[in-house]
């Protein structure tokens, strides 16, 4: 069975990464940008924002965005649920049911 191709936008793209991992993930930044490098493991091993809050503001961008030539197909993946980001999906949507 042939995968569906994804559309060309950069939430699509896998250097996409979200600004935060709160709710709507429609903003995010250019992990293939020179400027997160000294970063890249701790946004994406731990979400830990902290280390470039400001420049995550000014980078950021709507993920609609027309993909560039950088652009790699993001590929689906199964999240454990005993990583840190499958702890934060679980509880995010944990706490969405209680408002």
């Amino acid at each position: 069975m042939e995968s569906e191709k994804l559309e060309r936008i950069c939430l699509n793209c896998s250097y996409f990464f979200p600004t935060s991992m709160e709710g709507i993930i429609d903003y995010g930044i250019c992990l293939y940008d020179e400027v997160f490098e000294p970063f890249i493991e701790e946004l994406m091993e731990n979400c830990n924002y902290s280390s470039c809050k400001e420049l995550i503001e000014e980078k950021k961008f709507h993920g609609d965005t027309k993909a560039c030539k950088h652009f790699e197909e993001a590929e689906m993946i199964e999240i454990d649920d005993d990583s840190h980001l499958g702890k934060e999906v679980n509880y995010s949507s944990l706490t969405e049911g209680a408002s």
